[in-house]
């Protein structure tokens, strides 16, 4: 089903094709993730809940033709980590404020293009409001540098159901907040996974020209 998904959102467009997915344990999919990578030609993939932690060595998640940018938590839960192709130059952005956030925040300087800023975000269902707060410090930080900025991720969040019957609750609002403040279009707008009581948006892909 994911690879049918993107297959249909990716097509044959021009530019850098991003991805975001909850992984869901990385050491369990790791094969699987190889083979997404290759055969979508995907060249940054976003991996949230990598369920790793620092006794587990990066060769072990390691794919050939990539580059791994990892922020883990523990093997119950938690954890970004980052594929980025050989061929694209980045930094890491170490600089932005330490907020314990589960974030990782990348500067990307495409061929003959303008850098930047991409951001991959894991919200746990159960963080705090003030994590909210948090990420806007963030955002305010980047966002001074007059660069574009791409938020991905899996915030548990569900801003599909919007009406009288069915209003956001209050931390959806709270993100949608955010994306007003500082002007964030959400790219996907259909679920991604669909349970029988939920939609969800675990997916996001975004082409830059």
């Amino acid at each position: 089903m994911i690879k049918s998904w993107c297959r249909q959102h990716l097509g044959s467009k021009k530019g850098l094709a991003m991805a975001s997915l909850n992984i869901n344990g990385l050491r369990s999919h790791i094969d699987e993730i190889e083979l997404l990578l290759n055969e979508l030609k995907i060249d940054i993939l976003a991996l949230n809940e990598t369920k790793l932690d620092e006794s587990i060595n990066c060769q072990i998640t390691d794919i050939a033709g990539f580059k791994q940018v990892r922020l883990d938590r523990s093997r119950q839960g938690g954890g970004i980590s980052l594929y980025v192709r050989d061929s694209i130059q980045y930094i890491i952005r170490n600089d932005i404020p330490n907020n314990n956030l589960e974030l990782l925040c990348i500067e990307v300087q495409p061929h003959k293009s303008k850098s930047f800023l991409l951001i991959a975000w894991y919200r746990p269902p159960n963080d705090p409001i003030i994590t909210f707060q948090r990420v806007e410090i963030v955002l305010s930080y980047l966002d001074r540098e007059g660069k574009e900025i791409i938020l991905m991720g899996d915030t548990n969040c569900d801003l599909l159901k919007d009406s009288i019957e069915s209003p956001l609750n209050s931390n959806s609002r709270r993100i949608q907040r955010l994306y007003e403040i500082f002007s964030l279009q959400q790219i996907i707008k259909e679920p991604t996974r669909v349970t029988l009581t939920t939609l969800h948006l675990s997916i996001i892909l975004q082409h830059l020209a």
